[in-house]
């Protein structure tokens, strides 16, 4: 029917439409005639970009209702053209919060003294940690950094206050008959603390001078509570 077009036989031609990007749909705006179909054209015309292989009507858009850049895979249509508050991704964990995205969300808590430790009281449910939460709810005082699992404590078998550095354990709740400075010289002596002991002498003449005596035989001399003779 037309010997100068190979794509024209005896066969009546029909409308094909432009496939540039190769999606198997056309461009309704350049056309031409096929008797059969003629190379670089198709016969649909539901492309509405054909310069782009991954937009035509096959297309998938979720809903996206929190905005978060995320769509909600169970809430999907099939388009061209993008319906407005749908986007080209499902991978949205929760699509009515914008603070779980497409990361698998989790509990973080509130580190209000910056230890590395939270609270367990206050806690959210977040994609993405934000700053001054942590994942780490073992913290039984979140108002000071320095007590926090980790605090070292140290044994103070004499009850002066001071511990032994020989013996030390690791907690956040305070232990009977341990304390959190490991600074005693000898742990068994409460007479002996932090500071280093020296021999001290006794003194028996001012002992005798701020001794009042009210016996004459039999005296038994006392300083401190302590016997001296």
């Amino acid at each position: 029917m037309n010997d100068g077009d190979k794509y024209i036989t005896d066969t009546p031609p029909h409308t094909v439409y432009r496939d540039v990007d190769g999606d198997k749909f056309g461009n309704p705006n350049v056309t031409s005639y096929a008797s059969s179909s003629r190379s670089g054209y198709v016969d649909n015309d539901g492309d509405c970009n054909d310069n782009d292989i991954t937009i035509n009507p096959n297309v998938s858009w979720y809903r996206d209702a929190d905005a978060d850049g995320y769509g909600w895979g169970p809430s999907m249509v099939k388009s061209c053209v993008q319906p407005a508050g749908y986007i080209r991704n499902g991978s949205d964990y929760d699509d009515s919060t914008k603070n779980i995205v497409n990361i698998a969300p989790q509990y973080f808590y509130n580190d209000w003294d910056r230890d590395g430790f939270g609270t367990p009281n206050i806690k959210i449910f977040y994609s993405v940690r934000p700053d001054g939460w942590v994942v780490d709810n073992t913290d039984c005082n979140d108002d000071d950094i320095t007590i926090n699992p980790n605090t070292v404590r140290y044994r103070d078998v004499d009850g002066d206050g001071y511990g032994t550095a020989a013996t030390v354990i690791k907690g956040c709740i305070p232990v009977t008959g341990y304390v959190r400075n490991g600074d005693d010289l000898n742990d068994a002596n409460a007479n002996i603390t932090n500071i280093a002991p020296q021999v001290f002498y006794y003194d028996n003449e001012w002992v005798q001078k701020n001794t009042v005596v009210n016996c004459f035989q039999n005296c038994i001399f006392t300083y401190n509570s302590q016997r001296l003779y």
